[in-house]
């Protein structure tokens, strides 16, 4: 799962982001058998993703502060509230 994750990471928040999780399921399905029960936790691998890379990235800027972009920035903003909802949805 942390691989798919991985995968749709920047797609969440998006409109888009329905059809690009049912196409890769769709897709993994057809090579590998998953449990339904499976695929639900991908939320949780998907939060635990932007934990890491959050914190890689602070990390980076830390010793470059040049590379914190707006757009950086504005992502983290978004990955944090998908980490602070699913941990209020998961207590």
């Amino acid at each position: 799962m942390y691989d798919l994750a991985v995968a749709l990471a920047h797609c969440i928040g998006t409109n888009d982001y329905p059809c690009f999780r049912d196409a890769l399921f769709k897709g993994y399905a057809e090579h590998h058998s998953v449990p339904n029960a499976q695929f639900a936790q991908l939320d949780l691998f998907t939060a635990a993703f932007y934990v890491y890379y959050d914190l890689w990235v602070i990390g980076g800027t830390y010793l470059h502060p040049e590379y914190l972009t707006k757009e950086m920035e504005e992502m983290m903003y978004r990955w944090a509230a998908f980490i602070l909802q699913y941990t209020k949805n998961h207590r």
